[in-house]
């Protein structure tokens, strides 16, 4: 069983570079799931309710460069029961991915996606969106988020961090994978200086396969929850 965690709404003003220029990009390919029997949708199972519905269950974790899943965390705001996040939790491991690729090298990322459960009368639908629900004003729910590439740890300053913290980490990742406007929050307590100051400059040297709109590289604003618990972090 996977770890759940909490949605937190945090609204960040980033200012937005122009979109859908022409980039001086490597040969990029973002990670997503295969298709067929082993794609993610036709894995999960609708869970039992009544009644219309939609949730949204918002999942990160990083995608190998042999195709998996590892390090998974689901959320959902509007599934108290956890019965959606249960039903994507319970399949994600089995669920194969075509590897992001950079240069013809297969890559390990991070991986965000949406799994979106519909019922409306007597029709049910199951939706997988490679983005994390940011940016769709702008983009569209079909567009695919940026993916980070670049080894990353978690870093010494960081290593006494209160148990059962959330910290989010946002940065805007222009269309030519360059990260800008950084910025690393606590969800509850005040951040030591030097933890934030260390995770700000890992997402400022990081390598970045930037978001794809169309098939384009977009620019994008990324953000992603380090969950903290008892025995690990999550990142």
């Amino acid at each position: 069983m996977f770890s759940k965690t909490f949605a937190l709404s945090i609204v960040i003003l980033v200012p937005m570079a122009s979109s859908g220029q022409d980039a001086a990009l490597p040969d990029v390919r973002p990670a997503q799931f295969v298709e067929g029997d082993k794609a993610l949708v036709n894995r999960v199972r609708f869970p039992k309710t009544t009644g219309d519905v939609e949730i949204n269950v918002v999942c990160r974790g990083h995608a190998t460069a042999k195709g998996r899943l590892r390090n998974t965390l689901c959320s959902a705001v509007d599934d108290p029961e956890w019965d959606f996040v249960d039903a994507v939790s319970k399949r994600v491991n089995s669920a194969r991915l075509v590897p992001a690729m950079v240069e013809g090298e297969p890559q390990e990322v991070d991986f965000q996606f949406t799994i979106n459960f519909r019922r409306a009368g007597e029709e049910e639908s199951i939706r997988v969106y490679y983005n994390n629900g940011h940016n769709t004003e702008r983009l569209g729910v079909d567009y695919i988020g940026a993916q980070r590439y670049s080894p990353h740890i978690w870093p010494v300053p960081c290593q006494q961090w209160p148990e059962a913290e959330v910290v989010i980490e946002a940065a805007t990742i222009d269309a030519d994978g360059a990260a800008r406007e950084v910025n690393v929050m606590s969800a509850r307590t005040r951040m030591l200086e030097s933890c934030r100051a260390s995770l700000m400059r890992q997402l400022e040297a990081g390598r970045w396969i930037p978001a794809m709109k169309d098939g384009r590289p977009v620019d994008s604003v990324w953000m992603s929850p380090i969950v903290l618990n008892v025995q690990t972090v999550e990142f």
